[in-house]
């Protein structure tokens, strides 16, 4: 048993089980290169995610220098904002939630991302590959043709409605690709592109019998953190948060689930269970992010192509990089829809978009 845990030890880690060693301590001269080089960018991200912190905080129609927002921004650290100057109000209840909030959606978008493209092995599955975004616009729609107002445990009734949606979703796909207690990947992917396209359909018809509620619906799946304030970063933090720590704990039977099952299952890994769990936080964390803000394509997607081409696979470092960089990658986007036609704003899922199609593109080329 002790040996079996340290072979898997090192098959999960990524490195050579022998190297010579030219580094400081016996390590591997090429394995020093490799942490420094994975510190350097690491630092580069961090840097970045503050810098479109204040960016987005900065930018908008009510213009204000940066002296003033760095100011405003310091105040509100301290605790000594002060409620009747307008600036205050705008950068901290009005920006900063909304770019905060953006970040979190990037984050877990790219998180789930990574690790759905892990569990099926397909450089092309994304966060809503099992029907989780189409779920979440079926509910959401519903909700908004019934004129759902109230408020439900905090939280408006569309974004509680999507986010019941979505898992409902998730966990019918689980259960009609599931036979004789076992569960394969094509099972899985067949059952959630029918799902999605069933409930995209019912989405269709909803829209087409209830033509005054259309540029509601289609307002929503376009996706936007117009309507992003504090309570609603709190109401989809803890959920986002959990799956991608989750996540992030799963990290090392990710690695060896790359290498196949029946090699996985031989290192003690349950196959069956850690799919499940990676599959239900990645969706957890999809469902928090969708609910709250509408469809944002491509993110989930695009960013752990972008950062696997700086980490590697190795989801213990390629996990973390994914979660900082699609969480400034979507701060940037949001800041760039309101304010690129300002005083109009764009849905920032069309943006997302207009990037992530000429990506992708880019990917089935190399591919081929």
């Amino acid at each position: 048993m002790k040996r079996g845990k340290e072979n898997r030890r090192k098959l999960s880690s990524g490195l050579p089980e022998t190297a010579v060693p030219s580094g400081r301590k016996g390590q591997p001269r090429s394995f020093v290169l490799r942490r420094r080089r994975l510190l350097g960018a690491g630092l580069i991200v961090l840097a970045l995610c503050m810098v479109m912190l204040v960016a987005a905080c900065f930018f908008g129609s009510a213009g204000y220098s940066f002296a003033k927002t760095a100011q405003v921004l310091f105040e509100g650290i301290l605790g000594r904002s002060a409620q009747e100057d307008p600036a205050h109000t705008i950068i901290l209840k009005i920006r900063l939630p909304r770019a905060v909030l953006a970040f979190v959606v990037g984050a877990a978008l790219s998180a789930a991302g990574a690790c759905m493209q892990g569990v099926f092995k397909n450089p092309m599955a994304d966060p809503g590959i099992l029907g989780v975004s189409a779920g979440a616009a079926l509910g959401a729609s519903i909700a908004l043709v019934l004129d759902w107002n109230q408020s439900i445990f905090g939280m408006g009734a569309v974004t509680l409605c999507a986010f019941l949606c979505s898992v409902a979703t998730v966990l019918a796909v689980y259960q009609l690709a599931r036979r004789k207690g076992r569960l394969s990947t094509l099972s899985l992917l067949l059952a959630g592109t029918a799902a999605s396209a069933l409930l995209s359909a019912l989405m269709n018809a909803l829209m087409t019998l209830n033509h005054d509620k259309l540029e509601n619906i289609v307002a929503w799946t376009m996706g936007s953190f117009g309507a992003a304030s504090w309570q609603k970063l709190l109401w989809c933090l803890p959920p986002a948060a959990v799956g991608c720590a989750v996540c992030l704990l799963f990290s090392r039977d990710l690695n060896i689930l790359l290498m196949g099952d029946d090699e996985a299952r031989s290192l003690g890994v349950n196959v069956g269970r850690t799919r499940l769990i990676v599959i239900a936080a990645a969706t957890l964390a999809t469902a928090a992010a969708v609910s709250c803000c509408g469809i944002i394509g491509f993110v989930g997607l695009m960013v752990p192509h972008a950062m696997r081409m700086i980490t590697g696979p190795d989801h213990r470092v390629l996990l973390p990089f994914s979660m900082a960089a699609g969480g400034c990658y979507l701060m940037g986007m949001d800041t760039l829809a309101r304010t690129v036609l300002s005083p109009m704003e764009l849905p920032v899922g069309v943006l997302t978009a207009i990037v992530g199609g000429p990506f992708f593109l880019y990917l089935l080329r190399k591919k081929r």
